[in-house]
């Protein structure tokens, strides 16, 4: 048997309801385009409508009513035949799919109650709503399925996850009620958080102890204070009990600003987002030549050798919804290129100089891009990520800490207490 993903590809006949299946009996996309998507799909480990919006065969809106139709007939609230009719009536008549679908006399009940993941897994208590709504949002954003967005920003396990799946399926094919998936997922999740806690109590769950960097060492090594200086503060701090920080503050050896700066270097070091040997060239580059720290973050260059991203950057600022096929077409970038950091510099730098994206975004862009490269991060967490960081304008490294990938080791309003 062949291992070719396109060997592999379901049927585009009948009514099984994939998103790519829909677009096809919809005549909105070819069947070649269809299968050449999913062995791209496959590739990369990108969504089958992402890839189809990323190489300018699928509009970004039809995308999302394709979504959206496909969620109804999966819940067995829209026939298949209906759904179809409405997506070639939208493309044709380039108007949204909620008011073609009105207009055909589809109406849903407000009340409906359905049997979606998410309300499956907020009923047995797995997801809060307010969680749900956060990962449905960066869901719609980004057209990642629901379940991969839930793993990717923590907030279920791959076992409840694949149980809530199990579940939904179950419902919908009316092999079991409602209530009864509802009772099981429960007792999943009390399973579940009986395990952990066992193995939390058998010392599992703690990880690889992360190399640190000592905010003194990071200091001296960025050439802000000498081994004497050092030596010296070190000395007061323990005859005041006080903070390193504080110390050098009050001798004046370096300022609140520099503070800040070594105090978040030293944290992306802890989280592992940083290496340790990267720590003092980022602050001395952030110092001297008076740059962000996003800006110098976003050019650290890898090493071919230690480089994991299988998708270019411009690739993955198109699938992620960051640009557009327009964008692309403007950055002209060579077809025949390979991922790698000086291709991504390139891009970005073209980026900038034509004003294509805010230089904050683009600098998140290239920070994710290197996370996705040296292994932090996936494609997919990648993508969620950037997403949220739009939403919420704010850092590619805060958006982690909000998502919790990474943890805070100090109190910003009162870090120069907590060295």
């Amino acid at each position: 048997m062949s291992g070719n993903p396109v060997d592999k590809a379901p049927s585009v006949e009948g009514h099984a309801s994939r998103i790519g299946e829909i677009l096809v009996d919809a005549g909105i996309i070819a069947k070649d385009d269809l299968l050449e998507s999913i062995t791209l799909s496959h590739a990369n480990g990108l969504p089958v409508g992402r890839v189809l919006v990323m190489s300018g065969k699928l509009s970004e809106a039809m995308f999302r009513s394709a979504v959206l139709v496909q969620s109804l007939v999966r819940d067995a609230l829209l026939p298949y035949k209906l759904a179809v009719h409405g997506l070639s009536m939208a493309q044709r008549d380039e108007t949204n799919i909620e008011t073609v679908l009105a207009e055909l006399g589809f109406e849903q009940s407000g009340d409906a109650r359905t049997n979606k993941l998410g309300e499956l897994l907020v009923a047995s208590e797995i997801l809060s709503l307010e969680l749900l709504d956060t990962a449905m949002r960066s869901s719609e954003s980004t057209g990642l399925p629901l379940g991969r967005v839930l793993t990717a920003l923590g907030l279920t396990s791959d076992e409840l996850l694949t149980t809530g799946l199990a579940a939904q399926v179950l419902v919908r094919d009316e092999r079991l009620t409602r209530e009864d998936a509802i009772e099981g997922l429960i007792a999943a999740r009390l399973r579940r958080q009986s395990v952990e806690n066992m193995l939390k109590k058998q010392g599992y769950f703690r990880g690889a102890q992360p190399k640190l960097i000592r905010l003194g060492q990071l200091l001296k090594e960025a050439g802000l204070i000498t081994d004497d200086q050092l030596w010296d503060a070190l000395e007061r701090s323990l005859k005041a009990k006080a903070s390193l920080g504080t110390i050098l503050l009050e001798r004046k050896l370096i300022n609140s600003e520099q503070l800040h700066l070594a105090l978040s270097i030293q944290e992306m070091v802890a989280n592992q987002t940083l290496a340790l040997e990267q720590a003092a060239n980022v602050l001395i580059k952030s110092i001297n030549e008076i740059k962000s720290i996003d800006e110098v973050l976003a050019f650290i260059p890898i090493e071919p050798s230690s480089f994991k991203a299988t998708v270019r950057f411009h690739e993955l600022l198109r699938v992620a919804g960051v640009i557009d096929n327009a964008a692309v077409e403007r950055l002209n970038v060579e077809k025949s290129g390979k991922p790698s950091s000086n291709d991504a510099f390139a891009v970005g730098k073209t980026i900038l100089e034509k004003g294509i994206l805010k230089d904050w975004v683009c600098f998140g862009a290239l920070r994710c891009y290197f996370l996705i490269a040296t292994g932090f991060l996936n494609i997919q967490q990648g993508i969620v990520a950037l997403n949220y960081m739009q939403q919420k304008n704010c850092s590619f490294d805060e958006a982690l800490v909000d998502l919790h990938w990474t943890i805070r080791t100090f109190i910003r309003d009162d870090e120069a207490q907590l060295v």
